[in-house]
């Protein structure tokens, strides 16, 4: 029976001399199978290799200057695996792929290698990114060749993507004179530094803008020599400054640093106001008081400059002699800061007090302030002072009446007595009065209340015709100087006072409405207003009954 082999396409006839098997360098290499005809069917008897090795995918590890490979074993299903190559691909954002190294494999078993990655084939500054990949080509023993699949992507490690630092920048105005020409800003920056490819160069720039937010073009300075930190004083021209009402000018300041791979880092520092023409003093305010006898509490709004701002400030407490019409502007001060709007707390030294047989005095208080360009003013100078306000009264005030009188039952008329000089109250008298003269004690009061206060009454003695009952005595503030046209004006609580006895007598206790009517004016003097079970009559100019007693802590 003949025989036949199959290329694949169609059945040969083996005749003579041919062998039922394909040789690998014979004539029908590349053929898959023979075939031999028994048995009524057509049986394999030789497959021949034509499948390539079995290739492993590459894992990649990234080592900053190499990337790790790593494989598994390679196979072949026939005839083994006689050669395998690993190569390096990179892949860059601009360049596309670009072959790399690569890298024979001296066994198949599973491995690694590492494969260094070029400067070149990593990411400079602002340059393009790039990334590797990794394949094995293999072949077998019967010459078929076959490539794996790529590794995952690997991104290689950029080299120098950090920007060079600025440790500060900073600047201060250090113009000596505010009135004169010469303006100077100072301008300080710290250690500019990079840690990869080093400095490649460094400026600064400064630029003027206004109030109105127009900006005039900078200036530009070298500053690559100093890399440790300086600092430049750069003069400000006079017409970057303020100038009467003028806009105000600023100076903006920028260090850029750029390192040997294209990095750039900048560092700005602006807002810095130039130097005015400043010949106008601050504006200072007029302070408010709150008196409160031992001291006195001084508020006051901010003191402006429209220029170079306000240095320092100062409150004065000042003191009026009014006896004497002298005046001491000077008394006391305290230092205010820059003159924020605020308040604070002054001491009424006890030495110009009021006092009942002393002089008179007032205080009042001003602001004087410096401004940076060293204008003063000073607020008593130009109006800017205080309301003058009385200080408190010290010590113990004693107001005899000057004359006391009774008015008769339909209160049309004073009675003048003139026996015992009586206040009274009766069938045939409507009520009594002490005078102590016009707004005498208000006068004394200058304008406080008293701590405290009585008044003393007495009851007529046994010689005395008129002594009336013993009882309650009802007292009351009235509003008279002294005995007029008219009648009295009763105001006020009710003082009860009860008083038995041939001449009994007491001292009465004023509330806080009473002192406070006599302060006021509204109160003149006390009255027997009505008595408890009349007839009711207290001594008038005598034994200083009617004396008011006010006292001030």
């Amino acid at each position: 029976m003949p025989t036949y082999v199959h290329n694949g396409t169609a059945f040969q006839e083996l005749t003579g001399t041919d062998q039922p098997f394909v040789n690998v360098a014979g004539t029908f290499q590349g053929v898959k199978n023979v075939y031999v005809y028994a048995s009524g069917a057509w049986r394999t008897v030789y497959e021949y290799d034509i499948t390539a090795p079995t290739i492993p995918t590459p894992t990649v590890v990234n080592a900053t200057t190499s990337h790790t490979v790593s494989w598994t074993a390679l196979s072949d299903n026939a005839s083994g695996v006689v050669s395998a190559t690993l190569y390096q691909r990179f892949v860059g954002s601009t360049s596309g792929n670009v072959a790399g190294s690569s890298y024979v494999l001296p066994s198949f078993g599973a491995s690694s290698t590492s494969l260094s990655v070029p400067l070149n084939r990593r990411k400079q500054g602002a340059g393009e990114s790039w990334s590797a990949y990794y394949y094995i080509v293999a072949t077998d023993a019967a010459g078929n060749t076959g490539t794996g699949s790529n590794s995952a992507s690997m991104a290689t490690t950029p080299y120098d993507i950090v920007n060079p630092t600025i440790a500060s920048l900073s600047a201060a105005d250090t113009t000596g004179a505010y009135k004169t020409d010469s303006g100077m800003q100072r301008v300080t920056w710290g250690a500019l530094a990079d840690d990869n490819t080093g400095v490649a160069s460094a400026t600064l720039q400064r630029w003027f803008y206004d109030s109105n937010g127009t900006w005039q073009g900078a200036d530009t300075y070298n500053i690559g020599g100093s890399l440790g930190g300086s600092y430049l004083d750069l003069s400000v021209p006079t017409n970057r400054r303020k100038q009467g009402s003028g806009v105000t000018w600023y100076a903006y300041y920028r260090v850029t640093v750029v390192d040997n791979a294209g990095n750039t880092a900048t560092a700005d520092a602006g807002g810095y106001q130039t130097a005015a023409y400043d010949v106008v003093a601050p504006t200072v305010p007029k302070p408010t008081v709150t008196s409160g006898g031992s001291s006195d509490t001084i508020s006051w709004t901010a003191v402006t400059d429209d220029n170079t701002g306000v240095a320092s400030a100062t409150l004065y407490q000042a003191v009026h002699n009014v006896t004497a019409n002298t005046y001491t502007n000077k008394y006391a001060s305290v230092s205010i800061g820059t003159g924020g709007a605020s308040n604070t707390t002054m001491s009424i030294p006890t030495g110009i007090r009021n006092s009942p047989t002393g002089d008179h005095y007032q205080v009042y208080y001003w602001i004087s302030a410096t401004d940076n360009a060293g204008n003063t003013v000073n607020g008593d100078e130009n109006g800017q002072y205080s309301a003058f306000v009385n200080t408190k009264p010290l010590g113990t005030y004693v107001f005899n009446p000057t004359s006391a009188n009774t008015r008769n039952i339909g209160d049309t008329a004073w009675l003048n007595p003139t026996t015992e000089g009586m206040v009274g109250y009766s069938t045939t008298r409507a009520y009594g009065c002490w005078f102590y003269g016009d707004n005498t004690i208000k006068n004394a009061c200058k304008g406080w209340d008293a701590n405290s206060g009585t008044i003393f009454v007495k009851r007529p003695a046994s010689t005395d015709t008129n002594r009336g009952n013993t009882g309650t005595f009802y007292l009351m503030t009235h509003n008279l100087g002294s005995a007029g046209a008219t009648g009295a004006t009763f105001g006020g609580t009710v003082l009860e006072q009860y008083l038995s006895g041939d001449s009994g007598n007491a001292s009465k206790a004023l509330d806080a409405t009473a002192i406070s009517r006599l302060r006021s004016g509204d109160g003149q003097g006390f009255g027997l207003h009505s008595h408890s079970s009349a007839p009711g009559f207290l001594l008038g100019q005598r034994d200083n009954s009617g004396r008011i007693t006010l006292v001030y802590n």
